[in-house]
């Protein structure tokens, strides 16, 4: 989960809980824009209009902004996500509650698909249309055959986190047991979800790849945050990071190469596992004297962060093919670049800002090596 996707999160659900639904959380705290880029090179994020946050859609060929929340414009709306072939999702508020909105690319509209009368919010969607979330202490799925949804956790305590779904329609989230978060995975052949963590200790932000392959930040006897993989061959999970440090954010690309951030000791640094080399690899290793956060990985291995230089938070690319990190946002962006997302064309997408309300969408291409605001 990457940090601002949490606080949009964390800070809505305090804004409903302060004003018992009533309250726009736009008027609690202010959120980036967190733009989100599919493998086609199109970009959704969220944008303020002057009265609420809408969903806006950049569109590669006709090099323009477009918003396509009309259907909920009074309102807020907030934390889009996109898939392979243009399908929208994201939250939107009616008032009372969050509701999921899902928009289409042919019809060029959008409908609220959760209806309910509690919050719902973060929504994910496949390439295949299913679209999960988060509501009432519960995960929720959706499914675009039968255009209904389902409750999948069925717990009697509580989940949190969005949950993160693959190309397989295979589901994990955070849950607590009672006593610790653990991790939880949903099969839709075994529709029984299972505690696939078992840890005496709290675990967080789980990612699944195309595989199965399952990754997460946990806790250790040490009272450190480790990095653990659960591989659905053997049904075990093992840690990959054996630090005496913690470690956080994992990401995981369709090759099982894993990415985190984790403390040297004194700096975040970024770090990269490959399974056919089990070792760990600090890769953001220029001088060690800053730090560094949020990393993402696409399918052939380009991994970007945000990574401080002493002055500025700029976004840094690191390729397999040349293993040296570099920093691939202009001078002219604000100081502070969270959070990039990277698609499989090596397209890199990030808010700009100065940590204030002054923020912009900038995208960049790895064939030109050349970045542009796409918005405002």
């Amino acid at each position: 989960m990457r940090r601002w996707t949490l606080s949009l999160v964390m800070a809505g659900l305090m804004a409903l809980a302060l004003g018992g639904g009533a309250v726009r959380p736009a008027e609690a705290v202010f959120f980036p824009p967190a733009p989100v880029i599919n493998a086609k090179g199109v970009v959704v994020w969220q944008g303020y209009d002057g009265n609420n946050y809408q969903i806006w859609r950049w569109d590669p060929k006709s090099q323009t902004a477009q918003m396509i929340s009309q259907s909920n414009i009074s309102h807020d709306n907030l934390a889009p996500q996109i898939n392979s072939k243009g399908l929208v999702v994201w939250q939107g508020y009616d008032g009372h509650n969050y509701q999921i909105w899902r928009w289409e690319p042919k019809s060029q509209t959008a409908l609220s698909i959760s209806n309910n009368n509690y919050y719902s919010i973060n929504p994910q969607i496949n390439d295949h249309g299913v679209i999960v979330w988060y509501g009432n202490h519960q995960i929720y799925r959706w499914d675009p055959k039968s255009k209904t949804a389902a409750n999948i956790s069925q717990t009697i305590y509580s989940c949190a986190s969005p949950p993160q779904i693959n190309a397989k329609g295979l589901v994990v989230w955070m849950e607590n047991d009672g006593t610790h978060w653990q991790i939880y995975r949903w099969d839709p052949k075994q529709p029984e979800p299972a505690n696939i963590s078992h840890s005496d200790y709290d675990n967080e932000d789980p990612m699944v790849n195309g595989q199965g392959v399952v990754v997460w930040s946990g806790g250790d006897q040490f009272g450190h945050y480790q990095i653990y993989r659960w591989d659905p061959k053997t049904q075990q999970a093992v840690s990959i990071s054996q630090s005496s440090h913690n470690n956080y954010y994992p990401q995981i690309n369709a090759q099982g190469v894993v990415v985190w951030y984790g403390s040297d000791g004194t700096y975040n640094q970024i770090y990269r596992w490959d399974p056919k080399s089990p070792t760990a690899q600090m890769i953001s290793e220029r001088d060690n004297n800053y730090g560094n956060w949020d990393p993402e990985i696409n399918a052939k291995g380009v991994v970007v962060w945000e990574g401080s230089d002493g002055t500025r938070d700029p976004i840094w690319l690191w390729g397999p093919k040349s293993p040296t990190a570099q920093v691939i946002s202009p001078s002219n962006c604000e100081p502070y670049n969270p959070s990039p997302q990277i698609n499989a064309k090596g397209q890199v997408v990030w808010t700009s800002t100065d940590a204030s309300t002054n923020c912009s969408v900038w995208l960049y291409n790895t064939k030109t090596k050349q970045a542009g605001q796409i918005w405002p």
